[in-house]
């Protein structure tokens, strides 16, 4: 039994002061927002984990718009079948998947996925691939 003079809230308002509470408490995210998972999930999802230095980079359209691959020369293969290159997509359709990479000459160390056309791309979007320490540089 309700106490005299209790009035139980329309439906309609419930679900309004029930929704304001929810978006109060929740987190901030973008709709292209990529979380960072831990090394061992990267890991377990990568086709291929290796050490490798970019050769050369090519678009997809001449004139350098669109998806960009680096042709990567791997130096060391720490998960996956032996194989001398991989290419693998760096600058895609989606920014905020765009690993920080690859410049000519550079090591960097990839954890990579295969994609439908035999190319390679980031496990873990910016997450995935990891510039090396430069040997003759401040980090010897």
């Amino acid at each position: 039994m309700r106490p005299v003079g209790s009035k139980r809230l329309p439906p309609i308002v419930r679900a309004g002061a029930l929704a304001a509470c929810l978006l109060a408490t929740a987190r901030n995210v973008g709709a292209n927002d990529v979380p960072r998972y831990s090394l061992e999930k990267k890991v377990r999802f990568s086709d291929l984990v290796f050490l490798g230095h970019v050769v050369s980079i090519r678009s997809e359209k001449p004139n350098g718009a669109g998806e960009q691959f680096a042709h990567v020369r791997i130096d060391t293969m720490l998960k996956g079948a032996a194989r001398d290159y991989a290419d693998v997509l760096f600058r895609g359709m989606v920014a905020e998947f765009d690993p920080e990479c690859c410049e000519v000459g550079k090591g960097y160390l990839f954890l990579v996925v295969k994609l439908n056309d035999g190319t390679f791309s980031s496990v873990n979007g910016p997450f995935g691939v990891y510039p090396l320490p430069n040997p003759g540089g401040p980090n010897r």
